[in-house]
Order: structure tokens, then sequence, then C-alpha cells
């Protein structure tokens, strides 16, 4: 593909859980210069804010449509990724070679190692029935770093939280969650904890949360589930 690539991708049709996985996958094949041409049937900012946590200093986002029922954005690719990604041209035998921790999402799929490991992961998804751009975008969030706030969990993110807020389902289905986010944050009292659960690290929303007096921590323990504990400081 030339440096002045653009990818059309109209989403608008497809299942929910379907589409950000379709979208990355297409992002992932852009060239820097390349322009991914979005078009949904709703706001995609939860995409925005997903983009934004996980390549940062990669893109740039213009809206080109607003709505009510037709939403188009200019994705552009500004910057290489800073992560070696997986592609659908690799072997399935080249992806457990590099990434042995992998070999379980690739058995999970029903990939086999043997005959089947020479061939391209496009190839061999397809023979079993697995959607090859659903499976690479797994594969290569799998391969996420680890989050910047790994490690021992302080003391008041080890006790259970008084108050939960899931927002996994509202992502996927591309909904705009900030306003429940908040309808749960104004129950929290001081020394209490609130624990979102999302399908990314939510890193704008650490800003939001430290100006209302929130401490957090976070660990991720998926490849599209995240815990992230808030703690109204007492």
């Amino acid at each position: 593909m030339g440096m002045n690539t653009e990818i059309l991708l109209d989403v608008s049709e497809l299942p929910p859980p379907q589409r950000h996985p379709k979208i990355f996958a297409a992002w992932e094949a852009l060239p820097v210069g390349g322009v991914l041409k979005l078009v949904n049937d709703h706001d995609p900012k939860p995409l925005f804010y997903e983009f934004r946590a996980e390549r940062h200093g990669e893109f740039e986002w213009t809206v080109v449509e607003r709505g009510p029922r037709r939403w188009a954005v200019d994705i552009s690719r500004i910057a290489p990724s800073s992560r070696k990604q997986i592609t659908l041209a690799d072997t399935v035998n080249e992806v457990a070679e590099r990434h042995p921790a992998l070999k379980e999402i690739l058995a999970r799929r029903g990939l086999d190692l043997c005959c089947g490991g020479v061939h391209p992961l496009a190839m061999a998804a397809q023979a079993h029935g697995v959607d090859p751009d659903a499976l690479l975008a797994e594969l290569n969030a799998a391969l996420a770093p680890a989050p910047e706030t790994a490690g021992a969990a302080p003391d008041w993110a080890v006790a259970p939280p008084a108050h939960e807020v899931d927002v996994r389902e509202d992502l996927r289905n591309g909904g705009e969650p900030f306003a429940k986010i908040l309808r749960a944050v104004a129950a929290v009292e001081r020394g209490e904890v609130l624990l979102l659960r999302a399908i990314f690290e939510p890193k704008p929303l650490y800003k939001v949360m430290g100006l209302r007096g929130f401490e957090h921590w976070a660990r991720q323990v998926a490849a599209d589930d995240w815990e992230v504990f808030f703690r109204r400081k007492p």
C-alpha cells in the first residue's frame, strides 16, 4: 500500500461487538500517511477515547459528518506503531514461535500448529470458520504492554469496593458511558472505593477523577477487560 492509502470502512451494519476489532484490524493495515475513513451510525466517541489511550501520538482524528443517523471520521496515521504488530500474512507457526503466550488463543480458536501451522493466519482462520480480522485484533491486543500501574495493589484496592460500575457492554455497543460513570462517582464518600470495569485503560478519565479528589490503581485482567479502582481521598 502506498503512502496515500485510504481505507473506507462502514461498520453501521455490523453487530456492535464486531465493530472495534474490525476497525483496529483495518487501522493496523495502514501505512504512515494513510487514512481510515470510518462510517458509523452513532458518534464514535468511545472509539476516540480508545485510540487516545492505546495509540497516543500515532493518529489524527477529523470529524467529517456529524449525524444524526450517519457519522463519518477520518483517522489518519501520522506515526508508526510503537508495538510489533502481527499481520494476517504471518503464519500460525511464526506467531506461535515469536509469541509463545499467544498459543492459548490460537488453540482456543482451533488453529493447530501442525499441518495448518504453515498457513498464513488469514487462510487458517477462514479454514476454521474464524473471522480473520477479529482474530488479528485479539492477538495484537494480547501483545499490549503491561499497564503503567502494574505492581502490588495499594491496601485500599485490595478490600471489596463500596461501589462498582461496569461499562464494558456500553463501550462494545458504541455507547458513551461518561454520564453513567459520573452518576456512580457522585455516590462515593471520602475514603470509599469505586471499581470501574472497561474494555481498555481509560487514561483520559484519570485527570478528570484526579480533579475530583480521587486516586487510582488499574490492572488488565484480559485483552479487553480492565479493572480500575478509584478512591476518594479521605
